[in-house]
């Protein structure tokens, strides 16, 4: 239970999901930034996070039922914006490092990730946008291509990796995508 590990155990199991999630093998592709630009809580980002998932796989893999798990968009969600009540301009925001599902064919991916014209942006993060704001009207995405697996590790892992207030929130405050038991630790 959270409540009785220490922060040292924190800390140590914040290290080994960084360890984790820095395997190629996951083929994380993209890191995005969702932001509400709300007043909102904890739990409320946790099911938009939910709603925005499965609103991304329905979007992208229109025959949903019929398809295996492993072909559904696959990742890591982490949220950040804890220390609000310290600092009243951050707001709640999650990053997301997410790739496509390994059984996805590598030209569909390939089509998600360019636009319809020319200086337009790919195809995925219109889908990724219209997505949060079906649960945040007002709210903003990001989408970066990972060129640095490690960097953007680290820079989402932050919280779960240094000491301080946030150490204990930001471990009950990350999702595996598609939702399922965390399988490096229990928090």
């Amino acid at each position: 239970m959270i409540a009785l590990d220490s922060n040292a155990s924190l800390l140590k199991q914040g290290e080994k999901l960084r360890e984790y999630l820095n395997d190629p093998e996951h083929q994380y592709r993209l890191f995005v930034t969702m932001n509400s630009n709300a007043s909102t809580t904890q739990a409320a980002m946790q099911n938009g996070l939910a709603k925005w998932y499965g609103d991304l796989n329905n979007k992208t893999y229109r025959r949903l039922k019929a398809e295996p798990q492993s072909s559904l968009w696959q990742g890591w969600g982490f949220l950040e914006g804890h220390e609000a009540e310290a600092a009243e301009q951050v707001t709640l925001h999650w990053h997301v490092l997410i790739g496509p599902g390994p059984t996805v064919k590598p030209l569909k991916y390939a089509d998600l990730m360019t636009s319809l014209n020319p200086g337009e942006e790919p195809l995925i993060q219109k889908h990724m946008q219209r997505a949060w704001q079906k649960v945040y009207p007002k709210g903003t995405i990001i989408v970066s291509y990972i060129d640095d697996l490690a960097g953007a590790v680290n820079y989402c892992t932050k919280d779960l990796c240094r000491p301080g207030l946030h150490l204990r929130r930001s471990h009950q405050a990350h999702s595996p995508l598609p939702f399922r038991k965390k399988e490096v630790h229990d928090t």
